[in-house]
């Protein structure tokens, strides 16, 4: 990958802290002390930047199946590739913690977020925490990432797959530091013949 264009490929598109952080984490640059991310040659792996719409701010809940449908084709691409994959999903979660934040105050901030991580420990079975609470909460609790976990959601069912396979999940942190919550969690596809980790 040598960039992003954006505006019909006339300007280049810039990577933000939701690409940086990630990528820079994934690369091991924990003795890098400029802080800055290396050049796509000073690694030995590939790396895709997926994007959702602009619309996921305003329609996350109506687009609910299309992105499980999303995840769904994703995650059987990747079933059929032969190298190891690593999924990350950036997202804050709900931005609704502190009335002087930038987006108000809302008591769906720590249901949504309580939510999500009950989906998080075991995304299979508590499914309906993050596509049936969390989805109705969404509007008020005003998540970016909401629709980025939903997509993992569609990576990791195996209902909707060909690929059965176990899941062993863990959730590291859930919590709010400041307006909006933030949560770490792994999840470990143990399949038939390969070992994958999502993050």
């Amino acid at each position: 990958v040598t960039g992003i264009l954006g505006f019909a490929d006339s300007e280049p598109m810039p990577l933000r802290w939701g690409e940086v952080i990630p990528l820079l984490l994934l690369q091991g640059n924990n003795n890098n002390n400029n802080n800055t991310v290396s050049n796509a040659t000073d690694h030995h792996y590939h790396t895709m930047i997926l994007s959702h719409p602009l619309r996921r701010y305003t329609d996350a809940p109506a687009m609910v199946p299309e992105l499980v449908e999303l995840g769904n084709a994703l995650r059987q691409w990747m079933d059929r590739r032969p190298e190891r994959i690593a999924v990350v999903i950036s997202s804050d979660l709900s931005h609704t913690h502190l009335a002087d934040g930038p987006y108000g105050y809302s008591p769906a901030s720590s249901q949504f977020d309580s939510a999500v991580g009950q989906w998080a420990q075991n995304p299979i079975q508590n499914a309906n925490q993050l596509l049936g609470v969390a989805t109705l909460l969404q509007n008020q609790a005003q998540s970016c990432g909401y629709t980025g976990l939903v997509t993992l959601h569609g990576i990791l069912d195996k209902d909707k797959t060909n690929s059965p396979f176990n899941l062993r999940s863990t959730v590291w942190a859930n919590r709010n530091a400041t307006y909006y919550g933030m949560m770490v969690a792994t999840f470990e596809v143990v399949n038939f013949s390969t070992t994958t980790q999502t993050t």
